[in-house]
């Protein structure tokens, strides 16, 4: 039996004020799925959102006054005219301020610093890591959002594809910074979701730990040659070209993995009636996180859901890039072996990378723009929606790890003995399947679920002082 939310929140003695002490970090991403993550983690949950800037400001080295006019030398001034006249020319009717012909200038490379412009930059740079880390110490989670631009190649020793997408500005830092939010976060053990790019990020990073790196992408899914097979061609395209689909689907789980079978399109941008089912591997923390979404399906072939995908990327990772024995799990992956999902769990030696890290292709924060009604539908368990169903069911995942390794801590136990969030949603169907009178029982010194995978793990809380603190068990 898997218990509901309100049931988790009894299990583990939470309630919504436990929820809006916690902080939830991302970098800060000025597009609509910034605000769909405000949206969903702070409007519907009360987690407050810690915002981490990547950008250098012109302002900051000189390069923009205070009046908001150009600061430049004369070979400078010529290349912010040379843009402004190829901007004007692109987009007649749009108004162009002096910061978006600087930010193209120093977009397309031709734009030079001066030593002076340099060496500020170097200095605002570093104050940009020093704010990330202060920003990240108040954080319990972290969302890593997607982006407009790609990886940078460099990051897992590939050169660049042409379509590789790679900014040239100096002053945007965004892929140093997320690089040590997902260090940081892999070394505090903190709950992380990452979506599109963020997904990719997380991997090539080996999830914070260096000595498992080694994933890389497909840097251009078309050019991989995957769009002359028939098959694969209406997931290319929403991919490729960012589209919604809605599909009509069922969830069967055969033992080791669960299969979306997908019925014909809904969506008018994809021309053919073959959408690609995605199978999701059993004992991942992705597998537990349907579950629970859904604790009432059954997952047989006669049960139908709606399910809304969205994709808009042209990258993928490299499916045998993917190592296991690092703790490295594919944990969704497509028909024509594109990796949908992957996540740190344990290694070949029973070592756990982490309790959540889970990074995935497809956009869940998108399901809070979604209509109500289908948000509605989505917590019955039935009918549901969006990519949406599960929109909730993600940042409930999070917070519920967040606030089960905050008492687990403060039980006495270190966060590298807790399960993995697979392993404790196991014990969570284990212990609702034990009589009243025994749940009861396990909440007397501890919430009841802490007790109980402590006891189930033989695990015994370190000793504590009159103060509370921990203290050193002796030899």
């Amino acid at each position: 039996m898997i218990p509901t939310w309100a049931e988790r929140q009894r299990l583990l003695g939470f309630c919504a004020d436990d929820v809006q002490k916690l902080a939830i970090a991302q970098s800060t991403y000025n597009s609509p799925y910034a605000q769909m993550v405000k949206k969903l983690f702070t409007d519907l949950y009360g987690v407050r959102l810690v915002e981490i800037a990547f950008e250098v400001a012109p302002e900051e080295i000189g390069l923009i006054d205070s009046s908001g006019q150009p600061v430049l030398t004369a070979e400078q001034q010529d290349c912010f005219e040379r843009n402004r006249a190829k901007l004007e020319a692109a987009t007649p009717n749009k108004p162009l301020t002096p910061q978006v012909i600087l930010a193209e200038a120093l977009e397309n490379g031709s734009f030079t610093l001066t030593p002076t412009q340099t060496a500020l930059l170097e200095k605002e740079t570093k104050k940009l890591h020093d704010n990330a880390a202060t920003q990240l110490a108040q954080a319990d989670m972290v969302f890593l959002a997607g982006n407009a631009s790609d990886v940078p190649p460099d990051f897992y020793d590939k050169s660049p594809h042409p379509k590789t997408k790679i900014r040239k500005n100096p002053l945007y830092i965004r892929p140093d910074i997320d690089r040590n939010i997902v260090a940081y976060a892999g070394k505090k053990d903190l709950p992380m979701l990452g979506v599109c790019y963020g997904a990719q990020m997380m991997a090539i990073t080996g999830f914070g730990d260096d000595s498992k790196k080694g994933a890389w992408l497909i840097q251009d899914i078309p050019d991989h040659g995957h769009t002359k097979n028939k098959d694969t061609k209406t997931h290319i395209k929403p991919m490729y070209g960012g589209v919604t689909r809605k599909v009509t689907a069922a969830f069967v789980d055969n033992g080791e993995y669960i299969t979306a079978i997908t019925g014909k399109s809904k969506n008018p941008f994809i021309h053919s009636d073959a959408v690609q089912p995605i199978k999701v591997t059993s004992g991942t923390n992705l597998h537990a996180l349907i579950r629970t979404a859904f604790p009432n399906m059954h997952y047989t072939a006669d049960q139908t859901i709606e399910i809304v995908e969205y994709h808009s990327h042209h990258q993928a990772l490299k499916w045998d890039s993917i190592d296991p024995d690092k703790g490295l799990h594919i944990a969704a992956w497509s028909e024509e072996r594109f990796v949908e999902a992957v996540e740190a769990g344990r290694d070949a030696n029973g070592n756990k990378l982490a309790t959540f890290m889970l990074g995935t292709q497809v956009h869940p924060e998108v399901g809070v723009a979604m209509p109500p009604a289908w948000l509605e539908d989505a917590r019955k368990g039935h009918k549901i929606s969006a990519t949406g169903g599960l929109t909730q069911s993600f940042a409930e995942a999070m917070i519920y790890t967040s606030i089960f390794l905050n008492k687990w801590q403060k039980a006495g136990f270190n966060r590298q003995d807790a399960p993995t969030y697979s392993e404790l949603v196991a014990f969570e169907e284990q212990f609702m399947e034990l009589p009243p009178i025994q749940q009861e029982a396990l909440g007397t010194d501890n919430p009841a679920i802490i007790h109980y995978v402590a006891q189930q793990l033989n695990l015994t809380p370190k000793l504590r002082t009159s103060s509370g603190k921990p203290k050193p068990q002796t030899p």
